[in-house]
């Protein structure tokens, strides 16, 4: 499985999964069903292929598979060491009988992490004996585990081993045996040991178990610290991302802002342009309006588009009038046929001869 920088399997989901590159995100599945233990058969004489020598033993032989089965689940549930089956990571695949006396739930939600719901005094001994065997392949053995068990102390051995030889995600089996019987604080401090050679080995022992703990925590802070590292160069990569949209947004912010510059320098134009379109306009009127020539403005459907005052005494054009054919205005010109000769002026302006398409015709009476 191929994840992004800023993805990762959620913690519901992180036993699914076994890190293959932590740096570049790539996980593996895991296959948490662990094989079968095989167990030699307790009862001699009983071959698998029994039967098929002697096919008229069938009922015999089935009783005596049937008596093994029985006397193995027998054996391995009252009499064999307790155990567990746990992945290079803790996480606990399968449970024996008798393992409350090891494992208690640990505060919070529920949890299969070994190292979680182990005892007081068995979780560094597990975690340098199941780092052990998962770095050399072999049987690693903690022997003298002192751990409490309702108020009083029992002496364990723990023994843990390679159980399923996968690259991807091995299993480890780990046995526990008691030594002895449990005993109380109080017993244990009014017990006096002589120093001798054996209490001198005991000691050597524990300083070197100790000395493993130490290295193996030590091993986990760097292990910690790198990936602190990686995951810092990951929010570098991040913040870099993000600096360089934020620079983008800057540019684009600077581009639109030049843009709104330009139109606000057309927009001045254009509003200067209207203002002399407007003076224009006011001052033809004037000029218009003070010769006191009766003009009319007409298009080529001889609708009336402008005119001035003094038409009013040859038509009587009101300034509702505009938009209306001049044809349709009563006037005091009489024997005068305004269309036919308003439409010779037209012709006479049109560009076929030389004139203008949109002419204003005026005539002075």
């Amino acid at each position: 499985m191929f994840l992004g920088f800023s993805e990762s399997p959620s913690a519901r989901h992180t036993e699914l999964f076994t890190p293959v590159d932590k740096k570049h995100h790539i996980f593996q599945r895991r296959d948490h069903v662990a094989k079968p233990l095989h167990l030699p058969l307790l009862i001699p004489g009983s071959h698998p292929d029994a039967a098929m020598l002697y096919p008229n033993r069938q009922i015999a032989a089935d009783g005596r598979e049937k008596l093994r089965r029985q006397t193995e689940e027998r054996v391995l549930e009252r009499h064999a060491p307790a155990y567990v089956v746990v992945n290079r990571d803790g996480d606990i695949v399968h449970f024996s009988a008798r393992t409350g006396k090891y494992f208690e739930d640990a505060v919070g939600p529920p949890t299969h992490q070994l190292l979680a719901k182990a005892r007081k005094g068995l979780r560094l001994d597990l975690r340098a004996a199941l780092r052990e065997a998962s770095e050399t392949r072999k049987p690693v053995i903690r022997e003298r585990i002192a751990i409490d068990i309702d108020d009083r102390i029992q002496m364990v051995t723990a023994k843990a081993e390679l159980l399923v030889e996968d690259d991807g995600d091995p299993l480890f089996l780990i046995v526990f045996s008691d030594i002895g019987l449990p005993f109380s604080a109080e017993t244990m401090a009014q017990a006096h040991v002589p120093y001798d050679d054996v209490a001198a080995e005991d000691l050597l022992r524990e300083l070197r178990e100790t000395r493993e703990r130490l290295q193996s925590m030590a091993e986990e802070y760097e292990s910690t610290i790198a990936e602190l590292k990686s995951a810092n160069e990951r929010l570098v990569s991040v913040y870099e991302e993000v600096q360089s949209i934020n620079e983008e947004l800057e540019t684009s912010k600077e581009e639109q802002q030049s843009v709104n510059e330009e139109l606000y320098t057309v927009n001045a134009e254009l509003s200067e342009k209207v203002e002399a379109l407007d003076q224009a306009n006011s001052d033809l009127k004037n000029v218009f309006e003070s010769t006191e020539i009766a003009t009319v403005f007409l298009d080529r459907h001889l609708v009336i588009r402008s005119f001035t005052p003094a038409v009013s005494t040859i038509f009587n054009l009101i300034p509702n009038d505009r938009g209306r054919p001049l044809t349709d205005i009563a006037s005091s010109i009489d024997h005068i046929d305004l269309r036919r000769d308003i439409r010779g002026l037209w012709m006479a302006a049109s560009p076929s001869s030389g004139g203008s398409a949109d002419v204003t015709a005026r005539r002075t009476i």
